[in-house]
């Protein structure tokens, strides 16, 4: 498979203008301040977010603060991007916990047999690992590397 050619110069902070220059973007990007169902996503899709929330698309207690500016887990993400530049992944341990639990109750309300598998695919780091097996889930793993952070991130073998 081909790949796009690299920038040269890699991107680094992002400047006051820069962010300011963008301000407007950020209004496209707020939605309903509640996590959708299904049914609900096609009604998302026509309405106006409420003034000052952000999307439902971002990690449950994601907000505005009071510089205008989206905090994921308590953080400033244009502070977040001017510390690390861009891109920058930023992950709510909150939310992560409110899923786990979330799946957790849903199998649990059904059956009594069930065993949760997170794909440590999906992101393999150690400190999810131990956020996600804290929760009870499992580990579903495909190689040694990955065995080795299921293992560092407190999954039993």
């Amino acid at each position: 498979m081909a790949r796009p050619p690299v920038s040269e110069t890699p991107r680094g902070p992002v400047a006051p203008a820069e962010a300011a220059a963008h301000a407007g973007e950020d209004a496209a990007l707020r939605g309903a301040a509640e996590i959708a169902g299904p049914g609900d996503r096609a009604a998302l899709a026509t309405q106006e977010p409420p003034a000052g929330q952000p999307s439902h698309v971002y990690p449950l207690g994601s907000r505005l603060n009071e510089a205008g500016h989206l905090e994921i887990g308590g953080c400033d993400v244009l502070e977040i991007a001017r510390e690390f530049g861009t891109p920058a992944y930023v992950y709510a341990e909150d939310h992560i916990r409110a899923r786990a639990a979330a799946y957790r109750e849903a199998f649990a309300a059904r059956t009594d047999r069930f065993q949760i598998l997170y794909a440590s695919k999906a992101f393999p780091h150690v400190a999810a690992n131990r956020i996600l097996s804290d929760e009870g889930l499992s580990c579903d793993v495909a190689s040694g590397g990955e065995l080795y952070m299921a293992l560092r991130g407190g999954f039993a073998p």
